[in-house]
């Protein structure tokens, strides 16, 4: 897995440190991927990072040279060109190890959030365009991971037990919603329908990351650097999935070195329990709550400089909001108060802990067991999807119909809007307007 990780190299670490990568043409001040990572312990203010977070922040201008935000460092970049960096290296890995199959003469599907705007969909394309990619197609991650899972006619069938489907994608910077209707009535066994995407929530991991770092030893911490505080919540991020994962210890032990002459005597030592972790997860980021529950503002949340990050940090309050807002679709669907399946999706859920604390809130809501898709991949099923979804379009498997995820409206200046496309619009659908309108 490539990290989104961009490490930006200072003059004086220019013809010192160079990428050993082996294909011609790279880059020679910077550095992209796990190296950016582990140089960034050192200088926090040179790391670029949450590039897909960046490209959709409406507060700031993208393309504007502001990251790595908040730092003194001479040498910023746009999280445009962040993005167009990130796919340069993909696309320069791909062609060096298919030479004979170029990425420029493939079909190419771009996976990004569902909730994306129109402003940062068009944005992810033109990062595209700058490195390098042709034609291509845009599909939401949340139906990638569904493409993952309908790619054998089994999953099908679980997916027939059901009327309609939850999407629960939970990464390290933000969280996805999405409901997929289940059809069986058709000529068809099973039709799927992309009926509702949730709002654009940056709310994942890194945040549990960050409040791990925080909640260590309070005088040790305010006494940390900015990098070293860096390279404290990079160690806190593997901690937690080991303290999360299977067969997990009982505590671990993160060291943060120091700096200058005193790199090792300056060194400081963190334990991180597993009691402390799984209590702070339980009640901050997965409390079980009412399905009425309202998403509260508080300062539980840890919040990165520059990034609109969620005040509240309780992935189930959002999701109980997501629910509340799409009641009547969920009710047509099932005739209930919840959807009957859920498919996970999300490095989040590579801890077993985590997946069965959602799905004991879920069940909490629902009136029976909710069936679950167990997809087993969820690193990789977003990317194994977006294959599939290629193969879709050439008539080789199912096709999950999506719309529009969002209506368009026009803002008029008495403050009226004016509908131009409306939500679940179909793809690729020409519509002729009955009256014709002049825009200032």
């Amino acid at each position: 897995r490539l990290p989104s990780s961009i490490y930006l190299l200072a003059k004086d670490e220019l013809g010192k440190i160079e990428p050993v990568l082996p294909w011609r043409g790279q880059a020679t001040d910077l550095i992209v991927g796990h190296g950016a990572l582990e140089l960034g312990q050192r200088r926090s203010g040179q790391l670029v990072q949450s590039t897909k977070s960046w490209l959709s922040h409406r507060q700031v201008d993208r393309r504007e040279a502001i990251l790595p935000w908040g730092s003194e460092a001479p040498r910023k970049v746009s999280p445009l060109q962040a993005s167009a960096f990130i796919l340069s290296h993909i696309r320069a890995a791909w062609n060096h190890a298919f030479p004979a199959s170029p990425i420029e003469a493939q079909d190419v599907a771009l996976t990004l959030p569902a909730s994306f705007d129109e402003e940062a969909r068009a944005l992810t394309l033109e990062a595209a365009q700058q490195a390098g990619f042709g034609e291509l197609y845009l599909l939401e991650e949340p139906q990638a991971a569904c493409y993952h899972f309908i790619r054998n006619q089994e999953n099908l069938g679980v997916l027939a037990k059901g009327k309609m489907l939850l999407v629960v994608d939970i990464g390290g910077g933000t969280t996805d919603f999405s409901l997929v209707l289940i059809d069986t009535t058709g000529q068809k066994k099973t039709s799927l329908k992309r009926v509702a995407v949730g709002d654009h929530l940056l709310l994942g991991g890194d945040n549990l990351d960050q409040a791990l770092a925080y909640q260590l030893d309070p005088r040790q911490i305010s006494a940390l650097s900015a990098s070293r505080l860096a390279a404290l919540v990079q160690q806190t991020r593997k901690a937690k999935e080991s303290l999360l994962g299977q067969e997990a210890p009982d505590s671990v032990t993160l060291t943060v070195l120091g700096g200058g002459s005193r790199l090792i005597g300056g060194s400081q030592k963190f334990t991180v329990e597993r009691a402390q972790l799984v209590e702070q997860v339980e009640t901050g980021f997965l409390p079980l709550e009412a399905l009425d529950t309202k998403v509260q503002k508080s300062d539980y949340a840890v919040h990165t400089l520059g990034l609109p990050y969620e005040s509240d940090a309780a992935f189930t309050r959002h999701l109980a909001a997501f629910l509340a807002s799409h009641r009547d679709e969920i009710s047509a669907a099932t005739g209930a108060n919840m959807p009957d399946v859920v498919l996970f999706n999300g490095g989040l859920f590579n801890s077993d802990l985590l997946k069965n604390r959602v799905l004991e809130q879920l069940n909490q809501w629902s009136d029976s067991p909710i069936i679950v898709c167990d997809a087993s991949e969820p690193n990789d099923a977003v990317a194994k999807g977006a294959a599939q979804y290629l193969r879709s379009l050439a008539g080789e498997s199912e096709r999950i119909e999506s719309g529009v995820a969002h209506s368009l409206l026009l803002k008029l200046a008495d403050g009226q809007f004016l509908g131009l496309l409306p939500k679940g619009t179909p793809k690729e659908e020409q519509i002729k307007l009955s009256q014709t309108f002049k825009v200032k």
